[in-house]
């Protein structure tokens, strides 16, 4: 392109600019019209299909913290009763046997102990019975006469008895001593024993629980994380949640809108769906509900959006899939004809809102009031009317009234 050429070019274009924009000899701030045009609101998102109903399947919240040893490939049929997911035992059954050793051991010692103090109770009621009849023999033969026996042979005898009184009285206190140890001793080796046959129970049906059964068929899908879905060899805890079985009669989408462009949003808002690998693939639906709160998506991604969550009709199509992803268009605003003006045209200070409007060769400053605000424009309902300039920036001092 020759230089004569490109400075034609070059002039057109500014004359053009010139005449569209409505500037004119006496103001260089460029301007637009006024005019009624569709008004269109129309907020994109990207979404997953899911299921508003869907069977958990979880971890035994009563084990021990474990790990995944085998997992059912996510989005395959599954039958009631398949094991769809087994976890990793092998901490259990050590314990398992350890406990199931330790009952046999106490088993063992509860029956020795009793067996001993069997032998000593026999032993001890052989020694009573013989002082009970020594002292019987030597309390009705005693020399007590002192007309009879001297002061010698009382005083022995009555030594006797005294000794054997407390012979018998210390082998009975001996007696009832050994029978409190006794019964303390097999009371705690049986509380030993009780636990162990409550944990082993209780690592029976830890046991069990690690292979987790389908409760009803349908598709099987794993547990989102932040990382992504859960696999073989993840730390599974207490109660965590692993996969689900969804009900496909209850499919909604999970619209992630930003935070930035959820205004104008609300329940009930018309929103149309299409599959993201085929867009001419189409639903229609509307809102019904707003996650109060925007959250990240990713960890790694510190952007933050609304879930929005879309009911729709319920074709029976083969697209419509549990994690399916799709295009989501939210109809906030559809209006066949509206004074709307660009965003940047609108200034704001102490709760007023205007405009500068051309008058003649200079702008003036109008108030407005505000209808629907878009990413782009605005509607205005007061202060303005269809054929109206308005500047597109702020005006120089030498242009204002």
């Amino acid at each position: 392109m020759t230089a004569p050429t490109r400075r034609l070019l070059g002039v057109l274009f500014t004359a053009i600019l010139a005449l569209g924009c409505g500037s004119d000899a006496q103001t260089t701030t460029m301007t637009i019209p006024v005019e009624l045009k569709p008004f269109r609101i129309v907020v994109r998102a990207d979404g997953t299909f899911t299921a508003a109903k869907s069977t958990p399947l979880n971890a035994d919240p009563n084990a021990g913290r474990t790990a995944i040893l085998s997992l059912t490939p996510e989005g395959r049929m599954v039958d009631q009763d398949e094991v769809v997911i087994v976890l990793d035992g092998s901490k259990m059954t050590s314990e398992l046997n350890m406990q199931e050793f330790a009952l046999e051991e106490g088993a063992v010692k509860v029956a020795s102990m009793r067996l001993t103090a069997s032998k000593e109770k026999d032993n001890l009621d052989h020694t009573l019975a013989m002082l009970e009849r020594e002292l019987d023999f030597t309390e009705r033969f005693a020399r007590r006469d002192p007309e009879q026996f001297s002061r010698m042979d009382r005083e022995t005898d009555e030594a006797d008895l005294t000794l054997l009184r407390y012979k018998l009285a210390h082998n009975r206190t001996k007696k009832a001593r050994h029978d409190k140890k006794l019964q303390a001793s097999v009371a705690a080796q049986e509380a030993r024993l009780s636990f162990s046959r409550t944990r082993t129970e209780r690592l029976k049906k830890q046991l069990a629980s690690l292979e987790i059964h389908a409760p009803h068929s349908g598709t099987f899908f794993h547990e989102r994380k932040w990382r992504g879905t859960i696999g073989v060899g993840d730390t599974v805890f207490p109660g965590m949640k692993l996969a689900n079985i969804p009900d496909l009669s209850s499919m909604v989408v999970d619209a992630y809108v930003l935070e930035s462009e959820a205004s104008g949003i609300e329940e009930g808002t018309a929103v149309e769906i299409s599959a993201a690998a085929s867009p001419d693939l189409l639903l229609t639906g509307t809102v019904l509900s707003i996650n109060p709160f925007a959250e990240q998506r990713s960890r790694n991604d510190p952007t933050k959006y609304f879930r929005v969550r879309v009911g729709f009709e319920k074709p029976d199509v083969a697209w419509i899939k549990p994690m399916g992803e799709v295009k989501v268009r939210f109809l906030v605003a559809d209006i066949a004809a509206a004074l709307a003006v660009p965003n940047q045209a609108l200034f704001s200070e102490a709760g007023e809102t205007w405009v500068y409007r051309r008058v003649g060769g200079r702008f003036e400053k109008q108030i407005v009031q505000l209808g629907q605000r878009g990413p782009n424009r605005t509607i205005i309902l007061e202060g303005l009317t269809a054929g109206d300039h308005i500047a597109t920036a702020q005006p120089t001092e030498g242009e204002l009234e």
